[in-house]
């Protein structure tokens, strides 16, 4: 009876410690700061080819409507960004800047 008991309570043990690990709430790491609509841009557009060339990234410059940048053709572009739940997004299609 005393063995029988013993090895309940190990089972019981162990099943405790089982589902206590598994519970573990994950944690979620949040970005520290919303990124800028400049930073989003730059992050997403990167590596884009768009019909007129390759971005220039360091002619990348925020406005109050979104960004404007230059392609290697040599014209500004600009496009405009709205503000979602997880970042922005860009608005219609880049206008050419005259």
């Amino acid at each position: 009876m005393k063995q029988l008991l013993r090895c309940a309570l190990v089972v019981l043990v162990i099943t405790l410690l089982c589902g206590a690990r598994c519970n573990r709430p994950t944690k979620v790491t949040l970005p520290s700061k919303a990124l800028t609509k400049l930073e989003y841009f730059k992050e997403k557009q990167a590596a884009t080819m768009t019909p007129h060339g390759t971005i220039d990234m360091s002619s990348v410059k925020e406005t109050p409507e979104g960004v404007e940048y230059r392609t290697t053709d040599g014209n500004t572009w600009r496009v405009t960004m709205e503000r979602t739940a997880d970042g922005w997004r860009t608005r219609g299609d880049p206008e050419l800047v005259k």
